[in-house]
C-alpha cells in the first residue's frame, strides 16, 4: 500500500496518490488553474526578471566588467563540470531513499529523471521541472506519479534544512559581520534545528503531528488557507513515511548536506575560474544566497534572480565589485544552463521525447 494513503484524509489530499492530479504547491501550478492565470504568472516572472536585470546593469562600468571576463582561466570548467555531474548523481541516490520501495528503482531512471527535471527548470517557465521530474520517473518505472511527486516535496524540506544550516555557519564565520547578521545566523541555526526535530517526530508520530497541525492552523488561519497548509503538511509527512527506516532518514539528511557542499564547491571553483582565491566557505555561502534568491518569481531559467543572488552574495557580503559579481553570475549561469541542456537533450533523444511534450505535461499538471 502507498504510504501516503495512511495519512491522506478523505476530502483533503487523497488525490496525491493518483497519477492524474497534482497538488498545488507554492510557486507551482494548481489543478484546474485557467490558462490566463498561468500566463499571468509567466509574464509576472518575466517582468520581474527584466526589472532586476535592468537595475543590476544600470550604471555598470563596462570596462571593469569586460576586464573581469578577461580573467577567465578555462581549465577550471573541467572540475566545475565534474562537480555538477556529481550533484546530479547525489540527487538521484538521495531520491531512491525517499520513494517507497525505491531500492528497486534503477539508478539510470533516477539519474535521468532528475537531470530532465533540472533541464526543464532551466528552459521552461513556471518551474516546470518540478512536475516533469516525477512524471518522467512514473513513465519509466512502476512508481505512481503521486508517490514520486510527494518525494520531491519532501526533498525540498531536506534542502531547506541544509541551506539554513550552511547559511547560519557561513554568516557566523564572516570576519566582521554586523550584529544583525550574527543574530540572523543564530536564528537560522535554531530554525534548522527545529526542522530536524520536526522531521524525526513526524516520521515516528505521523498521524499525531497531522492532527496537532490541523488543530493549530484551523484556529489561526481562515479555512481556505488552513486547508492549504494542512494539505502541504500531509504531503510532507506522507513523503517522510515513504522513507522505510531510520537509517534511510539519516542517509537522506547526510546526502542533503553532501549535495549542498558539492554545490558550494561548484561556486568555489567558479571563483578560481576568475583567478580569485577566497576562503573555502565563500563558495558555500554564495551558493546558499543564490538558492534563496532563485526562490523568488522569475522568468524561465531563473534569469535575473540568479544574477541578483550573485550580486548580494559576492558584492554586498564579500565586497567584490558589482562588475565582477555580474561577470561571475553570467559566466556561471550560462555554463550551468549549457551543461544541463546538453544532458537534457541527450536524455530526450535516448528516451524518444520532445521538449514540447515536457511543456504539455507540466501545463496539464
Amino acid at each position: 500500500m502507498d504510504p501516503l494513503t495512511n495519512v491522506a484524509k478523505s476530502g483533503t489530499r487523497e488525490q496525491i496518490v493518483g497519477d492524474s492530479e497534482l497538488p498545488g504547491i507554492s510557486g507551482g501550478i494548481s489543478p484546474g488553474s485557467p490558462k490566463k492565470g498561468l500566463k499571468a504568472k509567466l509574464w509576472l516572472g518575466v517582468a520581474f526578471s527584466a526589472i532586476l536585470l535592468g537595475g543590476l546593469f544600470y550604471g555598470l562600468d563596462m570596462k571593469s566588467f569586460i576586464a573581469s571576463l578577461k580573467q577567465l582561466q578555462p581549465v577550471y570548467f573541467i572540475p566545475i563540470a565534474v562537480l555538477m555531474w556529481a550533484s546530479l548523481a547525489i540527487r538521484a541516490i538521495r531520491w531512491r531513499f525517499l520513494i517507497p520501495n525505491g531500492r528497486s528503482l534503477t539508478y539510470r531512471d533516477l539519474f535521468q529523471a532528475t537531470s530532465l527535471g533540472l533541464f526543464a527548470n532551466s528552459v521552461l517557465p513556471l518551474r516546470a521541472g518540478e512536475f516533469v521530474r516525477p512524471w518522467a520517473l512514473s513513465r519509466w518505472s512502476g512508481v505512481s506519479f503521486g508517490s514520486a511527486f510527494a518525494s520531491v516535496v519532501t526533498e525540498r524540506v531536506f534542502d531547506v534544512l541544509a541551506i539554513l544550516t550552511f547559511l547560519a555557519i557561513g554568516t557566523s564565520s564572516l570576519a566582521d559581520p554586523p550584529d544583525i547578521v550574527m543574530l540572523g545566523a543564530k536564528a537560522l541555526g535554531l530554525v534548522a534545528g527545529v526542522i530536524t526535530v520536526l522531521m524525526v517526530v513526524s516520521y515516528f508520530f505521523a498521524e499525531t503531528v497531522i492532527q496537532i497541525g490541523e488543530a493549530i492552523t484551523t484556529k489561526l488561519f481562515p479555512p481556505r488557507f488552513a486547508a492549504t497548509l494542512n494539505a502541504l503538511g500531509e504531503e510532507f509527512v506522507g513523503g517522510l513515511k515513504g522513507i522505510s527506516s531510520l537509517s534511510y532518514l539519516l542517509a537522506v539528511i547526510g546526502l542533503s548536506f553532501l549535495l549542498w557542499l558539492d554545490i558550494g564547491l561548484v561556486y568555489q571553483c567558479t571563483f578560481w575560474l576568475f583567478g580569485e582565491s577566497p576562503s573555502l566557505g565563500t563558495g558555500i555561502l554564495v551558493s546558499v544566497i543564490i538558492a534563496l534568491a532563485v526562490a523568488a518569481p522569475s522568468g524561465p531559467g531563473f534569469v535575473g534572480t540568479y544574477q541578483a543572488g550573485c550580486v548580494v552574495g559576492i558584492s554586498t557580503i564579500y565586497l567584490y565589485t558589482k562588475e565582477f559579481a555580474l561577470a561571475y553570475s553570467i559566466v556561471s549561469h550560462v555554463f550551468q544552463t549549457l551543461f544541463l541542456c546538453v544532458i537534457g537533450v541527450v536524455i530526450l533523444n535516448r528516451r524518444g521525447l520532445m521538449l514540447g511534450e515536457l511543456l504539455r505535461q507540466s501545463e496539464k499538471s
